[in-house]
């Protein structure tokens, strides 16, 4: 009974039906094997079922044969008179276990989708504020814009790009401060032109102030102290100390330089702080500045070299607290000199106000601006790209240096062993007088020193020299290998190349650190598209002509990279006092309604 139930089953898939009403009549006749057959026939119709014959009762589909095999066709022969497909001997796998992982395989498409969805989404916002505020600073630096008509009704249109708010802006220098106003056009005007910013001249006729602050003995704050322990009477009283050629051994128990302090990591004294220096400084000038405009300011603006902020958010905090009149007080913006400078050449049409070139192939790209400064202790080598400085190098030598060397070569050479001038009065007209021979050396190749009443002598009193531009610069190669480099190499030093040999001069320490500062911001010569020159110390032929000889060993500039096809524009401005005053100007026309952050760029309020 056993082997006919199992082998009518497997007939009656061939489509036996005989054997079928015989297993029927056989579980109705026999009910004690009922539940034995049902048990055994189980595991059988499974094995039908999913296309394998189980074996039953532990024998397997040959043993299930029987007497029958003889009087029956073979399962394979039945197959193919049936028309029946060969049996799959593959694993078929359960829809339990296919269904996670097509949930798997769901949520990981949809959520690679979708972060791309969303990454797209964040770029194309970042783009359309970029190309908002390129629209705003053309519109609010060249004025063309108009004010919503007042028949039209819509008061909610902003005008705040059709002018900039009263500004004063605040070129913070290592030893000068520089101030520039702007102002809205007046409200009873019917032009919407935007008036053109001005540098705000001292009352000695200077367009910049000394930033040193001449202390008592006592070291007493001076909030409200006389006006000559400051600027231009602060600056007779300047010297460096001798026989040393360091900038960092200026003589601060008499005139203290509050920026410098801070920019060479000289802690400032326990009892004053950064932001009490700034403020003596800044608030006298501002006070004056204020006295002779006709109108208040909505803002102020600061620029300042990008390492301070960078470095620490203490400096930006101090610059503010210094600046702070109450808490109603103008709004202060705080940017690097590099972008101040930027905006300054594009308020000039030195570059264009879009900030952005054209490839050869047509295709519009973010202009890439390398910016050098040349100021009063040190030299910045900038990359700036939409409003942000990507990289930066600092190099610490600049046109106070050269005043050094020059006070430091007078004194050695008029010095006598009766004579060593070494006291204040000495050294502080030594120092006068050195900073208008370097200036005489800006457009001459000698300069003529005349210090009067130098010497107790009688018989020879003055001090009369020839000094020639030659001896300068081997002053300043001098400087170079003993001092700025001390015997150390290219290596060790942060800012000069690896790659290239220790610098001895001028243009070898120019090459050096641009080369650096590509290398740092990995980008190829190429890739620059302006380069602008800016700073005090920028005319000053020594260091103009090797900047210009360093462009052009790096194809930056000249015949070399006019052969790669793409020739950088480098950008002088023809005045100087504009090379030194672009980055004020610049930082003038800051867009209305926008903060600035070192890393972020500008930032809508």
């Amino acid at each position: 009974i056993f082997h006919l139930h199992s082998r009518c089953f497997i007939d009656h898939r061939l489509g036996c039906h005989l054997c079928a009403s015989k297993v029927l009549n056989l579980v109705h006749l026999l009910p004690y094997c009922k539940q034995m057959m049902i048990r055994s026939l189980r595991p059988t119709l499974e094995g039908i079922r999913t296309g394998r014959l189980a074996s039953v009762g532990g024998l397997s589909s040959v043993q299930l044969g029987g007497p029958f095999d003889g009087n029956h066709p073979s399962l394979e022969q039945r197959r193919v008179g049936h028309g029946v497909q060969s049996r799959r001997e593959f694993h078929a796998t359960p829809k339990r276990e296919i269904l996670p992982l097509v949930g798997a395989a769901a949520i990981f498409i949809i959520g690679r989708y979708s972060y791309r969805a969303i990454v797209r989404m964040d770029e194309e916002w970042e783009e359309y504020q970029w190309k908002l505020q390129q629209y705003e600073k053309q519109q609010a630096m060249t004025g063309s814009a108009t004010h919503s008509s007042s028949s039209s009704g819509d008061n909610s249109s902003d005008s705040s790009a059709s002018s900039l708010p009263e500004t004063i802006a605040i070129d913070l220098g290592t030893i000068y401060t520089k101030l520039a106003a702007s102002s809205s056009p007046s409200s009873s005007s019917s032009s919407t032109e935007q008036q053109s910013p001005e540098v705000i001249v001292s009352r000695e006729g200077h367009r910049s102030f000394f930033g040193g602050i001449l202390y008592d003995d006592d070291n007493q704050t001076l909030q409200d102290g006389p006006a000559s322990k400051r600027g231009q009477a602060a600056l007779e009283k300047f010297y460096y100390s001798p026989s040393s050629n360091d900038s960092s051994s200026v003589d601060h128990t008499k005139v203290t330089l509050p920026f410098f302090r801070a920019l060479s990591g000289i802690s400032s004294d326990s009892k004053y702080s950064l932001s009490q220096n700034l403020s003596h400084i800044l608030s006298p000038v501002i006070r004056e500045s204020l006295e002779r405009l006709d109108y208040g300011r909505a803002r102020q603006v600061v620029t300042v070299p990008v390492q301070l902020l960078t470095q620490s958010d203490d400096y930006r905090s101090a610059i503010v607290d210094a600046l702070k009149e109450g808490d109603d007080g103008p709004q202060t913006v705080v940017v690097p000199d590099a972008v101040a400078a930027v905006w300054g050449a594009q308020r000039k049409s030195l570059l264009p106000i879009t900030d952005v070139s054209s490839e050869s192939n047509g295709e519009p790209h973010d202009a890439t601006t390398m910016v050098i400064d040349v100021g009063g202790f040190m030299t910045q080598f900038s990359i700036v790209k939409r409003d942000v400085v990507v990289q930066n190098l600092t190099v610490p030598v600049g046109g106070e240096t050269l005043v050094e060397l020059m006070q430091d070569y007078l004194r050695t050479e008029a010095a006598t062993s009766t004579e060593p001038l070494s006291d204040d009065r000495s050294l502080s007209a030594l120092q006068v007088n050195a900073r208008g021979a370097i200036m005489q050396f800006a457009s001459s190749s000698a300069a003529k020193v005349h210090v009067p009443y130098l010497f107790a002598d009688p018989s020879n009193h003055h001090l009369d020299m020839n000094v020639s531009r030659s001896i300068l610069e081997g002053l300043m190669a001098s400087h170079i290998q003993s001092d700025l480099m001390d015997g150390a190499d290219a290596s060790s030093s942060p800012f000069l190349s690896r790659h290239l040999p220790t610098p001895v001069d001028v243009p070898s320490l120019y090459t050096s650190v641009l080369t650096e500062l590509l290398e740092q911001s990995a980008l190829l010569p190429s890739s620059i598209d302006n380069i602008l020159l800016v700073g005090g110390a920028s005319r000053f032929p020594l260091f103009k002509q090797s900047i210009q000889q360093s462009l052009e060993m790096l194809a930056l500039t000249g015949s070399a990279a006019a052969a790669t096809g793409k020739e950088m524009k480098l950008i002088v401005p023809e005045s100087t006092s504009l090379a030194t005053e672009l980055a004020v100007l610049g930082a003038t026309t800051l867009i209305p309604n926008y903060d600035y952050h070192v890393i972020d760029g500008l930032q809508r309020l």
